[in-house]
């Protein structure tokens, strides 16, 4: 997993994941997560980074005016799953509403914007920033931004 010298904080340092719960959630989910993002769920649970600093590039919605923004935290498996910080909790606010399409499930925050990855098919693994800015009354990836083809990829471009 690449870390680009990233500091993590973990904040739930009493919570040790376990691959039996990561097993259980991603029996929920339906599928099994990507392999790096996985690793990275296991060893650090609800946590956040530094640098945390990301590029989501020119956009329409903003004049093409150049967008940047912020992980503030990654979920986590931590239990009880009604938390806003825990991945599940966060699954049943966006992907089973149908505000973030189907294929994605968010896995951090930016400040209300979440930081998505892809689940299923040529999705998959991929990194999304979806806009809740721009969100439409239903699902759809309009308001969603590419931003990293893997989580290792996403990782290594975090800057300050």
């Amino acid at each position: 997993m690449a870390t680009n010298n990233m500091k993590v904080t973990k904040l739930n340092e009493e919570y040790k994941p376990t691959s039996d719960r990561l097993g259980n959630i991603e029996s929920l989910l339906g599928c099994r997560l990507p392999d790096s993002y996985r690793a990275f769920l296991i060893e650090n649970d609800w946590c956040m980074v530094e640098p945390c600093g990301f590029a989501i590039g020119y956009l329409p919605e903003t004049n093409n005016m150049k967008t940047n923004d912020q992980v503030e935290a990654f979920y986590g498996l931590h239990e009880p799953d009604d938390e806003p910080s825990n991945l599940i909790w966060n699954y049943r606010c966006f992907s089973t509403s149908e505000r973030i399409p189907k294929q994605l499930i968010a896995i951090g925050s930016t400040c209300g914007n979440q930081l998505c990855i892809g689940i299923s098919g040529e999705y998959r693994g991929k990194i999304y920033w979806w806009s809740q800015h721009f969100e439409l009354e239903q699902e759809s990836f309009e308001n969603c931004t590419l931003l990293a083809d893997s989580f290792d990829s996403f990782l290594s471009q975090l800057r300050e």
